[in-house]
């Protein structure tokens, strides 16, 4: 859901580690986790479809959300129901009214989140934003 090469650009990589990914397909699924597993040395959990899936997994902590913001409202339910501390990709729903129901059930359960753009450590947009 979020993407694996804006977690390892950060300030410190290994505070996070790429335990489990979900896509709407088995087959992209397969693919991802056995590329990130092959880059990490390490098995990567692949899931598909019902976002529930990598959501209850134990051994995922946070969750990234990183799909089309009309699909938002699908997996932030997931998300919220358990609990998890999540990273939603800006936009965080599809409107006001949306945005501030995710706000108000993560604030209500003591959820922590982050709302952003994860292009934002993107090397060549920062490159680009350093010639203006």
């Amino acid at each position: 859901m979020i993407t694996f090469p804006a977690l390892r650009a950060g300030t410190n990589p290994e505070k996070y580690t790429l335990v489990a990914v979900s896509t709407r397909s088995s087959e992209s699924a397969i693919a991802a986790a056995t590329k990130y597993g092959d880059i990490l040395q390490r098995e990567v959990t692949p899931y598909h479809g019902d976002p529930s899936q990598l959501v209850n997994d134990p051994d995922v902590d946070v969750v990234g959300i990183s799909v089309k913001t009309v699909d938002h409202e699908k997996v932030m339910g997931h998300v919220l129901k358990a609990g998890k501390p999540f990273y939603l990709e800006w936009p965080a729903g599809c409107g006001s009214e949306e945005t501030k129901e995710f706000a108000r059930i993560a604030a209500e359960k003591g959820i922590k989140h982050m709302i952003g753009l994860q292009d934002r450590q993107n090397p060549f947009i920062n490159k680009v934003r350093s010639l203006f």
